[in-house]
């Protein structure tokens, strides 16, 4: 059901930028987990398997229907009921005294409910139609009024609120029949002048209901095609909308937004613009345009539900995408547990909320609460060359950001989140020029830690609001160590900030300042604990009733000392390895319970009460959280019901995002991308918003792929402009446009369908499927002519695609006979018209560019040839092996080659050749890029090679290398790919 729910703002993408900032709505509405709505006993009978007795002949009609599928779903309101579909059963959730109510006899299921036309969304008569037959059921009474029977299956079903005694009814076959309400009496039938047969679709009335005319039909073919046309004489095709590759599963329109939106078989979702000429909406005079194409599902897509501001679609994947503005801002992969989406809904009435009903049986709400909204903060014009910030703290209303370039610099933004508002100072500039290792803000005070054993306190003042500016004034500097400061942390002690900087072997010293004089005693090493060595220090907390400071460390050790013996003293325990990998992350003290609570980067949260005598602490609980690391534990007030709530939520990351997590509902609450939890950020929870800062990368990194990127192969096409295409997974390509800035656009996208569809039905087809799932591994673009395209792919079959003029199609053109092993490179000869393709059985081919006929094969290694380098005529050519070697091939002849072995450590994936300076470039599985020279050699011999330099990237799971020309200064863009691409500049 569509809603009127108010505007929302967009989630404004992650520029390439040093910074970001992300405001939050109120977390208490920010819910990014489904709430499972199917009462637990209800869910228990739809899974009978459970107790062995699924499909028993014994088995009732409810306990057959619950474990069916939710076909079908309503609420009226936001608050309200849901109304759900399951087999031939009408269930109410939550259920209250209303007793589940079979709707439909005979296998016959719910395929959709809808409000009684008279009454609208207010209505307590609804609309219940599955198979050929209608029901009117009275919600409140619990009881079926009316059951009609059409003479097909039923599409949709309509009624004018002017004259309720007749029924539009849309059936399978494209015949659209005038019944009489109360008996089923079919009045008029009219026949789509083109017949067909429909899996879908809608009656849409007119705007002109006083004078009785017949509603609009929107007719989802199994034919790829969407019909529009109206029952009348002959019943004419007004507009037929095409683009779908396969069958028409569902049809949804939006009066308000005037939209319609068709979900298919070709896995994708495809949104249509209806602009009419006349106030009355005639759809004979408008025009529909095609606007938007949803993809991202690897399955067959079913439904959709058009929102007031957001497109929600729901597939045979499990898969819930949700779009705005043409662009997807959320993606639920799981949405019913692995098993396919069949029902959405949403209340009439501003919906807050998406309502999902899966083939399991279970009925799951989505938020739709407003994504956050993010902000890039511009930094600084001056030093602007060598200004990379790498440390971000807040003070006040103020992010202060540590400088590469020895200066720190504070940035503030109004709440709105506005540039204008923001404001740029520079704190402080660093005399001597250290370096520095750590920067904490406490209270209105700085203190900085450098490399060279400094700590630094200033004080912190912030200039009045006529000049709004941060100033800081030095306090003291303390030589502390004779080596490098690896961690700060400040705490409250006696109302007095209390300072432990951890030098080299783990030693660890504090001090204590009031009124610019120091106080300084020294902590035991904690190599005296027998625990490991080279550790620092993570977090901090103290118990002040107890008088326990207690320590994490980076192994993930807990350490507690006695505050009044900290000079040369031993801790008084110590918990070995209470978390794993990078260590303890946060601690707090419950100091009326004289509870610790300890979180830590392996996802464990882990709760020990302490002794008051002994100061023992006792493992009370541990639970692992759905996050790959924990960072801190913090508690916010939130408005619930018109009184505040405290909650305590865990800050921490999973994959490339920021997560809040609510311990007490068990639930995520919000993720946000920032790019994983190397980076440096800040969090401020506050009741109605909250706010988080994070320092981001220059790289341009793009994610539009459904899986891995396998390849990309870039050509030029003017001055200004490049021509970048890329494929991976799924049997999937993208074509991108490079213009100038770097400014990337995504023009065309292909997925091969076919062995998925046989896969699937194996049966019906006898043929040998090489590849079950193909994937294509390697692009070569024809550099004279760039709308032919060159795909190699795993289901060993080599592929000529073909682009148009414009780059918004691409097509497939011809395909080879099928080898015996997966095709891993391809590349193009334009002077003598082939392609070289290399493939995991060591052999080197050349096929011709027009008809892909295979010219010359030679075996050059047992092991599999991932690469080659774009071959020329009468030049070198390189290949790269799984073994890491890599092969010289005289070619075009192929009749000689030598081998340099172990050149990498890993197999090679990446090669290319630089003509202009002899150098070859190469990459390998382990992130390492290889520059080597060419050096001549006998014509017997071949040439040689020798190391040049290496460098080691960081993007995971590098599949390919490609290095194109920038311009005439010599210098050179390289492009790489894996869990998306980076592309960064050679010089």
């Amino acid at each position: 059901m569509a809603s009127d729910a108010g505007t929302r703002p967009a989630f404004g993408a992650m520029t390439a930028s040093c910074k970001g900032v992300v405001r939050m709505g109120s977390t208490q509405e920010d819910k990014r987990t489904p709430e499972v709505v199917l009462n637990a006993k209800l869910r228990e009978a739809q899974k009978p398997w459970r107790k062995g007795t699924i499909q028993q002949p014994g088995m009732s009609w409810l306990e057959k229907d619950l474990a069916c599928r939710v076909g079908a779903l309503y609420q009226s309101q936001t608050h309200g009921p849901i109304w759900a579909g399951i087999g031939g059963t009408l269930i109410r959730v939550p259920s209250g005294s209303t007793r589940p109510l079979r709707v439909f006899q005979h296998d016959t299921y719910i395929h959709r409910i809808l409000p009684s036309p008279s009454e609208g969304a207010t209505a307590h008569t609804i609309w219940v139609y599955g198979g050929k037959r209608l029901a009117v059921v009275d919600t409140l009474e619990g009881r079926v009024l009316i059951q009609i029977q059409a003479p097909d299956w039923i599409q949709h079903v309509w009624a004018s609120p002017q004259d309720s005694t007749k029924l539009w009814v849309l059936t399978s076959h494209n015949r659209v029949h005038l019944m009489a309400f109360d008996s089923g009496q079919i009045l008029s039938t009219w026949v789509c002048q083109e017949r067909c047969l429909l899996y879908a679709g809608l009656l849409v009335p007119s705007m002109s209901l006083s004078t009785g005319a017949p509603p609009t039909v929107l007719s989802g073919t199994v034919f790829q095609t969407i019909l529009v046309w109206q029952p009348q004489w002959a019943s004419p095709v007004w507009h037929r909308l095409t683009g779908h590759e396969g069958v028409i599963f569902g049809l949804e329109f939006h009066a308000g937004r005037q939209l319609i939106c068709s979900t298919s078989d070709d896995r994708t979702a495809r949104v249509w613009r209806v602009l009419f000429d006349t106030p009355d909406q005639d759809w004979h005079r408008c025009q529909i345009q095609a606007w938007w194409v949803f993809s991202g599902h690897t399955a067959r897509v079913f439904r959709s539900l058009i929102l007031s501001d957001m497109i929600v679609i729901g597939g045979e994947d499990s898969r819930l995408t949700f779009w705005r503005q043409g662009r997807l801002v959320r993606s639920e992969s799981q949405a019913h547990n692995g098993s396919p989406v069949w029902a959405l809904a949403a209340s009439f009435d501003q919906a807050d909320s998406v309502i999902s009903g899966g083939q399991d049986g279970s009925i799951r709400r989505w938020s739709l609460d407003p994504d956050p909204v993010a902000v890039e903060l511009a930094m600084p014009s001056f030093n602007a060359r060598d200004f990379y910030p790498r440390i971000v703290r807040r003070y006040l209303d103020w992010k202060i950001c540590v400088a590469g370039n020895n200066s720190i610099v504070a940035l503030r933004s109004s709440h709105s989140v506005s540039r204008d508002a923001q404001s740029i100072t520079l704190v402080h500039e660093f005399p001597d020029q250290p370096t520095l290792a750590a920067l904490v803000v406490f209270q209105n005070a700085m203190y900085a830690a450098t490399n060279g054993g400094q700590l630094i306190e200033y004080t912190l003042k912030e200039e009045d609001q006529a000049n709004p500016a941060l100033s800081c004034q030095l306090v003291t500097s303390v030589q502390v160590f004779d080596g490098k400061v690896f961690s700060l942390q400040v705490v409250s002690y006696d109302k007095k900030p209390l300072v432990l900087a951890c030098g080299p072997q783990g030693l660890v010293k504090g001090f204590q300042s009031a009124n610019s004089s120091v106080k300084s005693f020294q902590l035991p090493s904690p190599k005296q604990s027998k625990v490991e060595q080279g550790q620092w220090v993570n977090c901090a907390s103290i118990h002040e009733s107890l008088g326990l400071l207690v320590l994490g460390d980076r192994h993930g050790n807990i350490l507690g000392y006695l505050l009044d013996e900290l000079l040369g003293s031993n801790a008084v325990f110590t918990i070995i390895k209470a978390h794993q990998q990078r260590g303890v992350s946060h601690l707090s003290m419950d100091q009326k319970y004289h509870r610790l609570t300890s979180i830590g980067r392996d996802g464990l949260i882990k709760t020990y009460d302490i002794n008051a005598a002994s100061k023992a602490p006792n493992e009370t609980a541990c639970s692992r959280l759905p996050l790959d690391s924990l960072e801190m534990l913090v508690e916010t007030n939130l408005q619930r019901n018109g009184r505040n709530v405290g909650l305590e939520i865990i800050l921490g990351f999973h994959g490339s995002d920021f997560v809040l997590y609510s311990l007490e509902e068990h639930r995520v609450l919000t993720r946000i991308p920032c790019g994983g939890s190397h980076r440096s950020w800040i969090f401020t929870p506050n009741a109605n918003q909250s706010e988080l800062a994070f320092i981001k990368d220059r790289k341009l990194v793009l994610k539009s792929h459904i899986s891995s990127v396998k390849a990309i192969d870039v050509t030029k096409i003017n001055a200004h402009k490049r021509l970048m295409v890329s494929v991976g997974g799924r049997a999937q390509i993208k074509v991108w446009l490079i213009s100038s800035g770097l400014a990337i656009t995504e023009k065309a996208s292909y997925m091969l369908k076919g062995n998925d569809k046989r896969r699937k039905k194996t049966w019906r087809d006898a043929r040998v499927i090489h590849d079950t799932e193909t994937r294509f591994i390697d692009v070569a673009i024809d550099p004279r002519n760039h709308t032919n395209i060159f795909v190699g792919g795993s289901d060993c079959v080599l592929r000529k695609f073909e682009l148009s003029d414009d780059f918004s199609r691409i097509d497939l053109v011809i395909e080879s006979e099928p080898l015996h092993h997966s095709i891993l490179s391809v590349q193009v000869d334009p002077e003598l018209g082939l392609v070289v393709t290399t493939s995991n059985d060591g052999f080197v081919r050349t096929f011709t560019t027009e008809e892909l006929i295979l010219v010359r094969e030679r075996m050059l290694t047992k092991s599999g040839l991932n690469v080659i380098s774009k071959p020329y005529q009468d030049q070198n050519c390189f290949a790269g092996s799984d073994g890491g070697e890599i092969i010289w091939i005289d070619y075009p002849d192929l009749n000689k080659h030598c081998v340099f072995p172990q050149c990498q450590a890993a197999q090679i994936n990446g090669i290319h050749l630089l003509r202009e300076t002899n150098e070859l470039i190469t990459s390998s599985v382990d992130q390492r890029i290889s520059l080597w020279s060419i050096m001549s050699g006998s014509d017997s011999d071949g040439p040689t090679l020798q190391l040049k330099s290496q460098v080691c990237t960081d993007i995971a799971d590098a599949q390919c290398l490609e290095i194109w020309p920038k311009g005439r200064d010599g210098s050179s863009f390289a492009t790489i790919g894996g869990e998306g691409m980076a592309i960064f500049e050679l010089k």
